[in-house]
Order: structure tokens, then C-alpha cells, then sequence
């Protein structure tokens, strides 16, 4: 096994590692957002907008609902954003520690070492962009988003209460609404209810804060030490919930200055989506560089890599990473369904008869192509 498969392997493992810290700010999330739908909901049963005959008499209990819930959500999602905030700041000597793991074990020696401030390291978390704002922006553009899905719901439900269009107890019907137990118009979202579509954008924002983050600190980190380095290779995840986009970027290369090697489909640095679990793994130079005349290593760190590492190893530095399985190649090895699942009957079929890869059933830009897109190209299916 080579250093390069060897630092891989690192880099996989802290991704790992990254995906189980993630999970558990994750249910801490989850439970602070339970904690929220307990407390409107108390305010439902205290207020009971739909109770009054006077539609004046609703309208002024629905206002004074809308002014708790707006301090309920608000002071929540408050609370959020510092949990999260918090187990970020935490996290990122971890991704640092890893970082630098990586860069000595494709190296082949401890010789490099790095430790960023307490002011850094906030500063790394509180800056971090997520398609266009920070993480703090996405977390207030979600309390208003619940906010005004809540009041539209208490509105819309009030009234049909009051024109009889709903029977029973109005303050079980309005905390029924809030619950998704009963459809109605303007409260479901994405399929989803208003608690749940509440849960599934908090956790998505967390898992990709955390995937940020990390991304972040492992950029600021290999950046101080891109004398020694090439590029970098693209990582995804094996698994069917991987992306079209992350399937077809997988084992794809950057070079020192994060532009495409050779290449006219655009690479990102992950996370490259909302969600995205994939990674960066470091490539060093060849020893020849890394040892020759112009080295950009120090005489005592050329002299630790020599003393602890075979000739083999050093030979091997520079070359490409082998990658223990790329994505087509762990596809193949799935059952059936399993591909199908993750590519659809008719590209699958394409797909078996080796007539595309991954990339051919994406664009430059990683978006999939329509049926109709690849029946042009390749023929009726």
C-alpha cells in the first residue's frame, strides 16, 4: 500500500468520524425543535384563537398568538443557531488535527504541525458560506419561514372553524393543523407537514454547516502547506444516497489551486449541494521535488522522511491515487435493485451495457440529464 492510499484512508475515516459528530448536534436540534412545538402548542390551548363568535374577537386572539409564536420561534431558533454554533467551534481542531494527520501520513513523517486560535477558529465558523449566506442567515431565513407557515395555518384553519367547515373541539383541530394530522391548503410543504418540513430543513442545514465547516478548516490547513502539494482528489460517499453530481465528481482531480485537472466539468470544492457528504483528499508532490534542489522542505524534514519510510513509499509519492473503489466500480458490486434505485430502470440499462458512466449521465455542471437527453445521444431505449 502506497502513502497516498494510506492518507485516503485517513481522510475517509475523519469524514467518518465528521458524519457521527454531525448526527449527534443533529438530535440535539431535533429536540430543541420538539421543545418549540410544545410551547406553541400550549399557546393554542391558552389563546384558543377559533373560540370567539366576533370575527374581531379571532382577529385580535390570532394577533396575540402571532406575537408569542414569533417570540417562541424566534427564541428558538436563537437557541439553535448557538448549539449549533457551539459543536462547530468545537469540531474544527478535530477537522484541523485530521488535516494535518492527513498531510504526515501521505508525506510519510510528523513534520508538519499547525493550531489555530480560539478568534480563528470562531471566525472560520461564523464566516463559513452556504450557497450565498452564513450559517446564522440560513437559521434566521428558516425562523421566518416556520413563523409565517404557522400563521398562515392558524388563519386558514380559524376560519374554516368558524364558517363550519371543521367539527370538534377547535383548540384539538388548530394543534391537529400544526401536527400535519389533517391536510389543509398552505400548510404542507414539499409533501411534508409543518412540523416535519420544519425538522427536515433544520437537519439538512446542520449536516451541511458541519460539512462546510470542516471543508473550511481543511482548505485554511493544507493552504499552508501547498509547497509540497500537487492538487487534491474529489471523495464521495458509497452509498445510494450519494448525488448524481458527487457520483460523477468522485476520483476527479484539482490541482494546488482548486481548478479541474484536464477537465471541463465543473468541479467544486465539497460540500458542492445542500447535504453533500463528500470530501477533499490532499496529493503530494514526488520525492524528486520534495527532495531535490529547490525542495521545499527544511534539511531535518527531508532527513525524517528518509529515515522513515521505504524506498517503495517514496517512489510511489507523486503518482495518482489509486482509489480502493470509485463509484462505477462500487455500483457494479450492488444488487440489482440497489441500481436501479440509484439510477432508474432505462439509464441502468444503458449503464449494464457499459455504453456510459457516471459522468455521461450527468452535464459539465453535474446536473442529470433527462431520458430524452440520453435517448439523443444514445439511441431509443
Amino acid at each position: 500500500m502506497t502513502l497516498a492510499d494510506d492518507s485516503l484512508n485517513v481522510t475517509i475515516r475523519s469524514q467518518v468520524e465528521l458524519m457521527r459528530l454531525g448526527a449527534t448536534t443533529q438530535k440535539k436540534v431535533v429536540r430543541l425543535l420538539k421543545k418549540m412545538n410544545r410551547e406553541l402548542v400550549s399557546e393554542i390551548a391558552k389563546i384558543n384563537p377559533a373560540q370567539p363568535k366576533k370575527k374581531t374577537w379571532r382577529k385580535n386572539r390570532l394577533n396575540q398568538l402571532k406575537k408569542q409564536s414569533k417570540e417562541i420561534i424566534g427564541s428558538s431558533y436563537e437557541n439553535i443557531d448557538k448549539t449549533v454554533n457551539n459543536d462547530l467551534y468545537r469540531m474544527a481542531p478535530f477537522q484541523t488535527q485530521g488535516a494535518v494527520r492527513t498531510l504526515n501520513t501521505a508525506i510519510g513523517a510528523n513534520i508538519f504541525d499547525v493550531t489555530y486560535t480560539s478568534n480563528q477558529l470562531h471566525t472560520l465558523v461564523n464566516t463559513a458560506i452556504i450557497d450565498g449566506d452564513t450559517i446564522g442567515g440560513w437559521w434566521d431565513t428558516q425562523s421566518l419561514d416556520y413563523r409565517t407557515k404557522f400563521n398562515r395555518a392558524m388563519l386558514q384553519t380559524t376560519n374554516q372553524i368558524a364558517r363550519g367547515f371543521l367539527k370538534g373541539d377547535p383548540i384539538a383541530v388548530l394543534i391537529k393543523r400544526v401536527r400535519g394530522i389533517d391536510d389543509i391548503s398552505g400548510l404542507l410543504s414539499g409533501g411534508r407537514n409543518l412540523v416535519e418540513g420544519g425538522k427536515r430543513q433544520a437537519t439538512a442545514l446542520t449536516r451541511t454547516a458541519y460539512m462546510q465547516v470542516a471543508s473550511d478548516v481543511r482548505v485554511k490547513t493544507y493552504e499552508q502547506f501547498d509547497d509540497v502539494l500537487k492538487g487534491y482528489q474529489y471523495v464521495a460517499t458509497l452509498d445510494k444516497r450519494t448525488t448524481p453530481y458527487c457520483r460523477a465528481a468522485d476520483g476527479r482531480l484539482f490541482d494546488v489551486n482548486f481548478k479541474p485537472v484536464n477537465d471541463n466539468f465543473n468541479l467544486r470544492i465539497p460540500p458542492s449541494h445542500w447535504g453533500c457528504r463528500s470530501t477533499i483528499n490532499p496529493l503530494t508532490k514526488s520525492w524528486a521535488e520534495l527532495s531535490g534542489k529547490n525542495s521545499p522542505l527544511k534539511k531535518d524534514q527531508i532527513q525524517a522522511i528518509d529515515s522513515n519510510t521505504s524506498p517503495g513509499q517514496r517512489a510511489s509519492m507523486g503518482g495518482p491515487v489509486k482509489m480502493p473503489t470509485d463509484y462505477n466500480s462500487w455500483l457494479k458490486d450492488q444488487s440489482p435493485k440497489a441500481q436501479k434505485d440509484v439510477l432508474g430502470i432505462k439509464r441502468r440499462e444503458l449503464w449494464k451495457k457499459n455504453l456510459l458512466t457516471q459522468t455521461d449521465l450527468v452535464n459539465v455542471d453535474g446536473y442529470p440529464l433527462t431520458i430524452k437527453q440520453l435517448e439523443k445521444q444514445y439511441g431509443p431505449l
